[in-house]
């Protein structure tokens, strides 16, 4: 069983409390979550240079090291818009993974929020047109890519699918689409996952993910989960699992897809002046390659959050 390397003592320290109502009842795995953050964090290495020879053989070092068994990865590469991803076998299931926003492209692409309508099942969901545009130039080769490790839909071996930030969004597109076309989705796993649609879509998406293991975890007072604003129309999907400090343990699963006492608890005001919260999750750090620390470790939970139970 391989167990991941963590900076901080103490580090399965059990701090949990759970939320009544539907999401109480929770399959939630950390140890798994935190293997998916090295592996997320393993997406930035050399991604600047192009080259992802380290990725490709999997040998980038200390997050390559903690993310657990990954073999046979195909690269996802779209230069144009900087969207990147891999598909590769990950401990017997296949996995899809999607790199979070690293440059000015993938920002400028962020703020493109104007609503697409492109699911003719669903004509009246509503979802981001920049996120939507960044995975649907990837899903053809995903979906090659899949096929070749035998994880085309209606095969049995399963698939698990994870993203941070921009790639946490595109990896909840890929993950309705995917189920919806029948891939054996058992798993999935998202960081500081923005909104990706409107109440429409997030009703039809948290139907298609009954019976899944799909998980839109966020850290504190990170300001990504908070845009789009629902001022605008957006609504988040799927249960989340909220960390009320930078550490492991100190989680609780959230009641419904916008639980007031949860990262939605804070204003915009107040997160937009917690930024590092977004590149320290778990008390690790999913954004950059070789670094080992969050970028930031914020007060405990019960010094700084009244709603911590």
């Amino acid at each position: 069983d391989f167990s991941p390397t963590y900076p901080h003592p103490n580090p399965m320290r059990t701090r949990i409390a759970f939320a009544v109502g539907a999401a109480a009842v929770s399959d939630y795995d950390e140890k798994l979550s935190a293997k998916l953050i090295h592996l997320n964090a393993a997406l930035d290495c050399n991604w600047q240079s192009g080259q992802h020879a380290e990725i490709k053989s999997w040998s980038c070092g200390y997050a390559c090291d903690n993310a657990g068994p990954v073999t046979d990865v195909e690269i996802l590469d779209f230069k144009l818009l900087s969207a990147f991803g891999i598909v590769a076998n990950y401990g017997g299931q296949c996995l899809v993974s999607f790199r979070g926003t690293k440059d000015l492209i993938n920002d400028i692409e962020d703020g493109d929020i104007l609503f697409s309508k492109p699911y003719p099942e669903c004509p009246e969901c509503k979802v981001h047109g920049g996120f939507h545009g960044n995975w649907k130039v990837l899903a053809g080769a995903t979906r090659k890519a899949l096929a070749a490790l035998d994880c085309a839909p209606g095969s049995a071996k399963p698939v698990l699918i994870t993203g941070h930030s921009l790639g946490a969004a595109m990896a909840a597109l890929a993950l309705f689409d995917l189920v919806g076309e029948g891939y054996n989705v058992q798993t999935a796993y998202t960081y500081g996952q923005p909104r990706v649609g409107d109440a429409t879509f997030a009703k039809e998406f948290d139907s298609r993910m009954a019976g899944l293991s799909y998980y839109r975890v966020t850290n504190f007072k990170d300001a990504v989960p908070a845009v789009p604003t629902k001022w605008m129309g957006y609504r988040h999907v799927g249960p989340e699992v909220y960390y009320h400090a930078t550490e492991l343990g100190a989680y609780k699963v959230c009641d419904g897809d916008e639980d007031p006492t949860c990262n939605d608890n804070w204003s915009l005001f107040t997160v937009l002046q917690h930024t590092c919260d977004h590149c320290s999750y778990l008390g690790l750090n999913p954004c950059h390659c070789s670094k080992v620390e969050p970028d930031c470790t914020e007060p405990r939970a019960e010094e700084d959050d009244p709603n911590f139970v």
